[in-house]
């Protein structure tokens, strides 16, 4: 049968996601990938309702991330392959504690962020302190934090507006060169 159109929120959509993703996992084992379940599925722009208006949807996230886990971790091929996520956009404690609490976390290796910010890299500690916090309340889920994106833009456009800037990503704050070097160097440390 062809797939279901849109977004993988049926039960139907996700076991054929889960096949999609095992099959490539299986394809790419062994050469070190660090795979992302879904690309901050926290946005707004991630899931569809019945309605057909787009939303953020913890639980259809969770509900994806199980029929994802379980077919990765009982196919031989993909067991021990690293699965991370809810890859967030932003820090966001309250979407991932809501994972959380259906007890999809246990099938990830680790919890990836996006932790797009004006300000320094610094500026981070508070909201990785408050979701290392709110990570122990859930059994099995992983202790790993990684930062899957996070940067700023070197460039503005003609309004000055530096959102959305191709050439440097980030959250409306422009940097110089000089000044995206020294933050990348203490992102590093932090995110270490």
């Amino acid at each position: 049968t062809p797939p279901e159109p849109g977004d993988p929120i049926t039960a139907t959509q996700q076991e054929g996601f889960a096949r999609f993703t095992v099959a490539m996992m299986a394809h790419f084992a062994g050469r070190g990938v660090i795979w992302e379940l879904w690309n901050e599925p926290n946005d707004g722009a991630s899931w569809v309702n019945a309605s057909g208006a787009r939303h953020a949807n913890s639980t259809q996230y969770a509900a994806l991330l199980n029929a994802v886990g379980q077919a990765v971790r009982g196919d031989p091929r993909t067991k021990d392959e690293v699965l991370v996520g809810p890859t967030t956009s932003g820090v966001d404690v309250a979407f991932i504690a809501s994972v959380g609490a259906t007890g999809a976390l246990s099938w990830l290796d680790g919890i990836s962020v996006h932790s797009y910010r004006k300000g320094g890299p610094e500026s981070v500690l508070l909201d990785y302190f408050g979701l290392r916090e709110e990570l122990r309340r859930f059994p099995g889920a992983p202790a790993a934090l990684l930062s899957g994106e996070w940067g700023w833009a070197a460039c503005r456009f003609p309004n000055g507006s530096a959102t959305g800037c191709r050439s440097g990503g980030g959250a409306g704050e422009a940097v110089s060169e000089h000044e995206q070097a020294s933050r990348l160097a203490r992102q590093f440390l932090i995110n270490d």
